[in-house]
């Protein structure tokens, strides 16, 4: 008869989802971009306008649709692909910055 006795090992994982929301200042995204967030936003939405009504579409399909067709300027679709790739990096950046005050104080 052995005298081992064997032993059950659980293990628990345990996932935790983080929703944060924030607001990142206007002047801190700007300083980023080769143009003013209100000039840009109101040409990209001036030639959008002019395609949906001279196509008489009847809705406003989503930015990637304007990505495969002429009547936008790709420049305006790339500065707005640009500014969302710095908000969300800008953004990145400050959530670590601020959890690591979290975690090194616990």
């Amino acid at each position: 008869m052995s005298s081992y006795i064997g032993a059950k090992i659980t293990m628990h994982v345990t996932r935790v989802g983080l929703t944060v929301r924030g607001q990142l200042p206007r002047y801190a995204l700007e300083q980023h971009l080769p143009a003013p967030l209100d000039s840009l936003g109101q040409q990209l939405a001036k030639q959008i306008d002019d395609y949906v009504k001279q196509n008489n579409l009847g809705y406003y399909p989503a930015l990637d649709f304007f990505k495969q067709q002429d009547g936008v300027d790709n420049y305006l679709l790339d500065a707005v692909d640009q500014v969302a790739q710095i908000a969300v990096a800008m953004t990145k950046d400050e959530v670590i910055r601020r959890s690591q005050k979290i975690w090194v104080s616990s």
